[in-house]
């Protein structure tokens, strides 16, 4: 029989972490709660390079290529934001520009009369780019209508790409596109982030127009974060995750379940597993919290211990509690610290006890780890690696040794 493996969040690194253990022969259910960080990104994939991914560089490209949505190459991607500011990442949304192929050329701005889309500004933001300027790329407002009715012109930007997951909407969006002497000349097409809030149209629409067609960066909480979960959701029910929609309260392992781990949810149903990943946000996502006392605590209770600069972090001493000020500023160019805070974990991922000894059944990815890199693409790693250490752990190495929930 296979074991089964319980992963808490389904961000990037818990959506890499259900995939790993599927691929490694685990059954998987995924609990997802609210949307957190991958759910708000903007469509930039940061981290190390393909090169530096050593041996994990095939895994991290299956994964990708599994979940549809994203794509990275060996060369730095160059990506337009809504602030008009050109700025490099390791990979991006499919759907957005990447400007970095082009040299010496024109990339059309479509100016669609929305007021959230300054055509004309952005424009001249992006061609004064020191970037754009060394390259002779410059970005041109055109004049295209694309917004079919009138409402559509103060539409919410995640309201306008819904309307773009109808095939008979795109089709008449290429075919205004097409018409357009507007845009002959131009070496690509730039629109507002209003491509679907499903993943594909702008490669779609790209092949369609025979020129590159895109989006900028989203704004958090855009249409990249959408589209996120719409490849997450389709991933999950390729592999036969089974998902269960909830909050977690408790995680508990050891003598102190019927089974290795234990999840258990706000609404009183329990999940019993041979393992389990915790990928649930580091402080900015709301899986870790301060705790005057403590001074953090994780969103659930959980037998994990706390962790900065790979020392564990102690219980205040003072009457007053932990001074938060503390942790968030060094007082020098180095980081302070509560951006860092998380589970104490070794390679693998496992969980570490107080005196350092492994837990088992226990796993941490993404952001929830202390002292991890929060980048896309090293939460799509750590979770890669804790789903298949989950997968395949034997479940008895250190179930002496505090293994207690």
């Amino acid at each position: 029989m296979s074991r089964r493996v319980v992963v808490i969040g389904g961000g990037a690194s818990g959506t890499a972490a259900a995939y790993a253990a599927h691929q490694a022969g685990a059954a998987v259910v995924v609990v997802t709660g609210r949307p957190g960080a991958s759910s708000l990104g903007s469509g930039a994939l940061d981290g190390p390079t393909l090169a530096a991914l050593g041996d994990a560089r095939g895994a991290v490209l299956s994964f990708i290529e599994a979940l549809g949505a994203w794509e990275i190459t060996d060369d730095a991607c160059q990506l337009a934001t809504s602030a008009g500011l050109l700025r490099e990442s390791r990979g991006r949304d499919k759907s957005l520009l990447d400007v970095a192929r082009f040299k010496n050329a024109v990339v059309a701005v479509v100016d669609a009369s929305r007021p959230t889309w300054d055509a004309v500004g952005l424009a001249r933001a992006w061609s004064g780019e020191p970037w754009a300027t060394s390259r002779g790329v410059r970005f041109e407002p055109v004049a295209v209508d694309v917004l079919r009715h009138a409402h559509e012109s103060i539409a919410p930007d995640a309201d306008l790409a819904a309307l773009h997951d109808d095939a008979v909407r795109i089709a008449w969006l290429l075919e205004r596109l097409q018409k357009s002497p507007e845009l002959h000349g131009k070496c690509a097409v730039l629109l507002g982030p209003w491509l679907g809030t499903r993943p594909g149209l702008g490669p779609r629409l790209s092949a369609g127009l025979g020129k590159p067609i895109g989006e900028p960066l989203s704004l958090p909480g855009g249409v990249a974060g959408l589209r996120f979960d719409a490849a997450r959701d389709d991933l999950l029910a390729r592999i036969g995750a089974t998902r269960t929609a909830g909050w977690a309260v408790r995680l508990t392992a050891g003598a102190a379940t019927p089974s290795a781990v234990r999840a258990e949810l706000e609404s009183g149903e329990t999940i019993d597993a041979d393992a389990a990943v915790l990928a649930v946000g580091g402080l900015t996502a709301g899986g870790i919290r301060f705790a005057r006392s403590q001074p953090f605590e994780l969103s659930l209770a959980c037998p994990a211990v706390l962790a900065l600069r790979g020392t564990p972090l102690l219980t205040s001493g003072s009457p007053h509690g932990a001074s938060f000020e503390a942790f968030g500023w060094s007082g020098y160019r180095a980081a302070a610290g509560f951006e860092r805070v998380g589970i104490w974990i070794e390679g693998n991922g496992r969980f570490r006890a107080a005196d350092g000894s492994p837990r088992a059944g226990l796993f941490a990815a993404g952001d929830t780890v202390a002292d991890a890199p929060h980048t896309l693409l090293d939460a799509v790693l750590s979770g890669l690696l804790a789903g298949r250490s989950a997968a395949l752990d034997d479940g008895h190495e250190g179930r002496d040794r505090g293994t207690d929930g």
